[in-house]
């Protein structure tokens, strides 16, 4: 968690030019402690940790030991995942009772998975000062960035009387019940209480409208952006959740409009955008577009030389368009590529057996599949596979698959789903009814013949007969336990 953002104005883009024109030109320019952070947060506000970490040393050179200039080091150190090059520089601060040195020294024990350690640390701060404003405010923040929503929610509570009706512990508020999605009702009152008091800022309509698309409220939620883009009709965000809100509507057409003004409104990086675009055409079976928008998100991609876990989906994405096409040539060079790239990543190569399943090649998307198993030997590598197996019919291969995800992991209900899925293909109400039982969630039959057509509407619909079987069977089985 970086302290500050630094503001997009001429003075700063200045201020950074300064630095990077004396570096050119081999030169020393002053910069006070805040000037370093300022430009170290916009590096990393733009993903170049490298540069980051580059001027925060140049800073040490100028200002060393500076606290303010170690706790940025630390805190870039945990954005990029390096906890303990963080506790080292953590350590390095001599004062350890300064309440930013605490707050970091929480967040890298929230890292670490030691959330008994890191309550117990926040809570021996002197309540004057962990329920001010600005320091409840960075604890709370913590916690959201590390998906805690229930113990943000729980530190708000112990200040809701002091604050009551102050924007800033509203805004908070809203955001913790938002993430927490148990409180998501609550979220909304939240943010109609904020539009109450300002109801011309895009981002408390933006805040409804992204807690009604969790809800699937898609109709309110795109009321909602609309209102954010009355008041600001360049508020890149609203036109991002308004684009999700159509594609959840299924108007897939304006849904991708909304995503490119988005991308005109800085709402959303336009590499991540086009991928998306490229994502919601194949869910569409729109397959052309498809191509058209992954080709731009891998044009971009070249162009700033990212090599990070975006271009796996793009891949991906692209080799099912491809396939959806029929285009199976550009499809399994898509997908070698995708498997070079990440050898280490297991599905790709579900990827790739689906791939090669829709090819009609099961041996070889066999072996795709062992491939990942070897990977990661687990139940949800092989309920992948046996989906994939299953979609295009191949019922035996898929069991197998599916049983063996239920040796490895039994209690997980969605494996019972699918095998009693296999059973209503093979009219088997005997086998349902078991699956059915060995299951804790109580699902229904329907639900089970809706994911069947969801997965290949060829699947025979014809299940009158199986129902019937099954009623008798569960019919006889209660008389039986009244005996």
């Amino acid at each position: 968690m970086n302290q500050k953002s630094p503001n997009d104005d001429e003075q700063h883009k200045e201020l950074v030019n300064r630095y990077e024109k004396a570096l050119e030109e081999n030169k020393t320019v002053y910069l006070d402690p805040y000037e370093v952070v300022d430009i170290a947060t916009s590096y990393v506000l733009n993903n170049d940790y490298k540069k980051a970490c580059k001027i925060l040393e140049y800073g040490y050179q100028l200002h060393p030991n500076n606290i303010l200039l170690l706790l940025e080091h630390a805190y870039v150190y945990l954005d990029l995942g390096n906890i303990q090059a963080a506790k080292q520089t953590l350590d390095n601060i001599a004062d350890h009772s300064i309440i930013d040195v605490i707050l970091l020294k929480g967040e890298i024990l929230l890292n670490e998975g030691k959330l008994n350690d890191t309550e117990k640390l926040f809570n021996e701060i002197d309540p004057k000062i962990s329920l001010s404003l600005d320091v409840l405010s960075n604890i709370v923040e913590i916690y959201l960035n590390l998906g805690y929503a229930d113990f943000a929610i729980s530190w708000l509570k112990k200040a809701e009387g002091k604050y009551a009706g102050n924007t800033k512990f509203l805004e908070l508020l809203a955001d913790s019940c938002f993430q927490s999605h148990d409180y998501a009702e609550k979220a909304i009152g939240y943010y109609n209480e904020l539009i109450d008091i300002d109801p011309y800022n895009p981002e408390y309509w933006c805040g409804l409208a992204k807690t009604y698309s969790m809800l699937d409220q898609n109709d309110k939620a795109l009321e909602a952006t609309e209102f954010a883009l009355a008041s600001d009709n360049e508020y890149g965000k609203a036109y991002w959740l308004k684009g999700n809100a159509l594609n959840d509507l299924e108007n897939i057409e304006e849904a991708v409009e909304a995503y490119k003004l988005a991308m005109k409104y800085k709402g959303m990086d336009p590499l991540k955008c086009y991928a998306h675009i490229g994502n919601v055409y194949n869910i569409g079976h729109e397959y052309e577009k498809a191509i058209d928008a992954l080709h731009n998100a891998l044009e971009l991609a070249d162009e700033l030389k990212k090599d990070d876990d975006i271009l796996y989906d793009i891949y991906n994405n692209l080799s099912m368009s491809f396939c959806g096409l029929k285009y199976f040539e550009e499809a399994n060079e898509i997908s070698k590529i995708s498997c070079l790239s990440y050898p280490n990543n297991p599905f790709v190569y579900i990827i790739d057996a689906r791939v090669k399943a829709m090819q009609g090649l099961v041996e070889e998307a066999k072996k795709s599949c062992e491939k990942a198993f070897d990977i990661f030997f687990a139940a949800e590598t092989y309920i992948q596979a046996g989906d994939i197996f299953l979609e295009y019919k191949y019922i035996e291969i898929a069991q197998e698959y599916y049983e063996k995800a239920m040796e490895l992991e039994p209690y997980i209900n969605k494996i019972y789903h699918r095998l009693a899925a296999l059973a209503v293909i093979n009219k088997d109400a005997n086998k349902y009814y078991e699956y059915y039982k060995k299951a804790n969630d109580n699902f229904p039959i329907d639900d089970i013949i809706k994911f069947l057509k969801e997965v290949n509407t060829e699947f025979n619909d014809e299940f009158n007969e199986f129902i019937k079987q099954l009623n008798d069977i569960k019919n006889s089985e209660s008389n039986n336990s009244s005996l």
